[in-house]
């Protein structure tokens, strides 16, 4: 985006900041400067008006003027530009003057004398105007002749090239960056901005800004702008078109000259359509018109049509894309304030302007957000001259996004937009401080929850594992586990045995344990975290234990020959890495469990797993030693913290009952109803001893802690206690003492 300090004082009253202080403030509010330039006539050139022309006596080419330049006499230029005419104001290099690459001197061409030099812009350093001569005229200023072409400010202006981010389409005009620096500069718009408000059109998908006006005739296109445009690089030969793009890099409104049919809205694919014209995106080139298009629409709308479309575009959809301005009356203002058309007349709106963006914001939030206090009236001074509307009620600021700002949508771009208006460097420097809070949530829970079985596991012995969450559809089903369903099925998978997203994490895991035995090892111990998924491809996430072979390495402790792994110290293991838990027996619901050593996992008194036994046919097939294997789902455990509790500063007592029980008893019935006593100096119970009686009994020992709270326990409570469990026991076992 280029400007230049004249344009913009047209908007906005520059003129006291010097070139530095513009491109420091552009810098500091985000419209970084890419380059900029001053450019002046040199001294020396004035201005000369053109009293006689004739031609060259030896030369067909060349032509000998007359020109007044505000001496007492004319004097003599010899020029081969065969544009200008008599009663012309050009500019003329007089002798001695200094132009870029050339000195001007007293010549003869041909034999007659030339004293000076008529100029293009281009011997100032300028952008060229035109095919040659630069002829004058007085949207420049009053001509008189002698007078320095440096005192006409268009010939004596800065030059200011922005580099602007993609989300900034609002400062792809003088305007917008006017409004800009008004903010940042506290400098008021000189011109009076109309108010965009909401207008329900009819298409209600998205917004648009749309005015065709009918012209009669076209005036020529004063010098100031055709100057400014070759700055720009947007100077063409055409006037309706260079009138145009004047409007639009004024103004920031998309101008464009189309058909001279009646205007009539479109809406189909997606597309917003009048005429040939694809609003915002493509319209065809016409010769001779007498209709302008001014428009607006949603850039975010336009971005995504011509992305999954793969539309063709003209040049000005990059500002429909990045973000016009949508206000067309400022253009349809500024074009009528330049009167350069005749019987300007408006034939057809379409308006479609949805309420604004509402975003509310603590006054107290911004100054800790930024870390320094900003007082109230300068942030609402600040959001009211960017454009936003702005009401408040207690410390909250309610504020309205102006349409043209697209690119905010939450509290954290409004405070950019404070931010850079008072910069950066003007917040005062502070300690760093650390003000932590809590910030457990679902998933950092989750994580420690895992973390610490992770770790337990690894205490415990097992190493952990990772295999693909791929496999073979054949292999899962061979075990009796259920594949994903037709219809949701891997399309493309990687390769033959990877066809299928795993339903278990066992199968992995004993290809695992198979290839460790193959290579000579004598003990497995594994354990993975990872995802398994259900027919209907929902997934969930577990932990699986296994330990095959030998429980320890070959040791002096074991004279080289460690037991195997049992079903009672693996449990432990896999109990003491989730956080403990409780067993009890149960049929086997997998062709992988073995019928007489499967127990389900109780924690909380919820269901979290399996552990088992490998059956034994298996481990045969797979060539393996002993193995066994838990399955924990992840979800159904939680995350316990350990409590502090009060403990008694009283004696305790410890008792052993021996009781008689049939050999086919599960233990946890007689679990079950001594809790049911529900003694508060019953601290804790657990079996110490079991030998057979005979075919159908068994000697049961069981030890109680007992202590209370207050006191220490007589004989007497400790007796009654024993004996209120035996009767409990008898009554509903038939147990009796040993």
């Amino acid at each position: 985006m280029i400007i230049t300090k004249q344009w913009l004082n047209e908007w906005i009253d520059i003129e006291p900041f010097s070139l530095e202080e513009i491109e420091k403030t552009l810098n500091r509010i985000g419209l970084e400067v890419d380059s900029s330039k001053k450019f002046s006539a040199p001294d020396g050139v004035v201005v000369g008006k053109i009293e006689n022309i004739e031609p060259h006596p030896n030369g067909d080419k060349l032509r000998v003027c007359s020109v007044d330049i505000g001496k007492e006499s004319n004097i003599q230029i010899v020029t081969n530009d065969r544009e200008v005419q008599i009663g012309d104001f050009v500019p003329v290099a007089t002798i001695g003057t200094k132009l870029p690459n050339l000195k001007i001197k007293k010549a003869k061409l041909r034999g007659v004398e030339s004293f000076g030099m008529f100029c293009s812009t281009e011997e100032f350093g300028m952008a060229r105007v035109g095919n040659g001569v630069v002829v004058l005229d007085s949207s420049i200023g009053e001509l008189q002749p002698g007078k320095p072409l440096s005192d006409f400010p268009i010939f004596n202006d800065e030059m200011v090239e922005i580099e602007l981010t993609a989300n900034r389409g609002d400062c792809l005009s003088i305007y917008g960056v006017a409004r800009d620096l008004a903010t940042a500069l506290n400098l008021e718009i000189k011109k009076n901005i109309p108010k965009l408000d909401e207008v329900a059109g009819e298409i209600e998908n998205f917004d648009y800004n749309i005015q065709y006006l009918k012209f009669g005739s076209i005036e020529d296109i004063p010098l100031y702008i055709r100057i400014r445009l070759a700055i720009v690089g947007k100077l063409g030969q055409d006037n309706l078109q260079n009138l145009l793009n004047y409007i639009t890099h004024s103004t920031g409104v998309v101008a464009k000259a189309v058909s001279d049919e009646t205007p009539k809205l479109d809406y189909s694919d997606g597309l917003l359509k009048v005429g040939n014209s694809k609003i915002g995106i493509y319209t065809p080139k016409v010769e001779d018109s007498s209709t302008i298009e001014l428009s607006y629409i949603d850039p975010e709308t336009v971005s995504k049509l011509v992305y999954e479309k793969k539309l063709e575009t003209d040049e000005l959809y990059y500002n429909s894309s990045r973000g016009s301005e949508p206000n067309i009356q400022i253009a349809l203002d500024f074009l009528k304030s330049l009167s350069l058309l005749n019987s300007i007349e408006p034939i057809a709106k379409f308006t479609n302007i949805t309420p604004k963006r509402k975003v509310e914001i603590g006054f107290s939030y911004i100054s800790n957000f930024i870390g320094a206090e900003i007082p109230r009236n300068r942030v609402v001074d600040i959001l009211e001259k960017l454009g936003f509307e702005l009401s408040i009620q207690g410390d909250t600021l309610s504020v309205l996004v102006p349409k043209f700002r697209h690119d905010i949508s939450n509290s954290q771009d409004i405070i950019e937009e404070i931010l850079r208006i008072i910069g950066i460097d003007n917040i005062p420097s502070k300690r760093l401080s650390f003000t932590e809070k809590r910030r457990d949530n679902t998933s950092s829970r989750r994580y420690l929850l895992k973390s610490k079985i992770r770790n337990r596991a690894i205490a415990n012995g097992f190493y952990e594992a990772m295999t693909y969450i791929f496999g073979e559809e054949k292999i899962f089903q061979k075990y009796g586990f259920e594949t994903i369903e037709n219809g949701k099925k891997l399309i493309n998978p990687i390769v033959d045995t990877m066809d299928t997203l795993r339903p278990t994490i066992t199968i992995g895991l004993l290809n695992g344990v198979q290839r460790n035995i193959n290579f000579g090892k004598k003990r497995v111990p594994l354990f993975e975290i990872g995802k398994v998924f259900s027919k209907e491809r929902e997934e969930k996430e577990v932990i699986t234990f296994l330990f095959s072979g030998e429980l320890e390495e070959p040791s002096i402790s074991n004279s080289g020959k460690p037991r195997e792994i049992d079903f009672e110290t693996f449990a432990k293991k896999v109990l003491s890495s989730i956080g403990g838990g409780e067993l009890e027996q149960v049929e086997p619901i997998s062709q992988l469990q073995h019928p007489y050593q499967t127990a389900k996992v109780i924690q909380q008194g919820r269901d979290v797993g399996y552990i088992y036994k490998l059956r034994l046919d298996i481990q045969e097939e797979l060539e393996i030693p002993t193995t066994y294997i838990g399955e924990i789902e992840l979800d159904k455990l939680e995350l316990y913290t350990a409590q502090a509790q009060e403990y008694s500063k009283y004696q305790g007592s410890i008792r052993d009952l021996s009781i008689v029980v049939p050999s086919n008893m599960e233990y946890r019935k007689i679990r079950d109803a001594i809790l049911g006593v529900n003694s508060p100096i019953l601290q804790e119970f657990y079996p110490v001893d079991v030998f057979q009686l005979n075919s159908d009994e068994v000697s049961l020992t069981i030890r109680f802690h007992l202590q209370a709270m207050d006191k220490t326990l007589a004989e007497e409570e400790i007796n009654i206690l024993i004996n209120s469990i035996l009767e409990i026991l008898k009554e509903k076992f038939n147990i009796q003492l040993r």
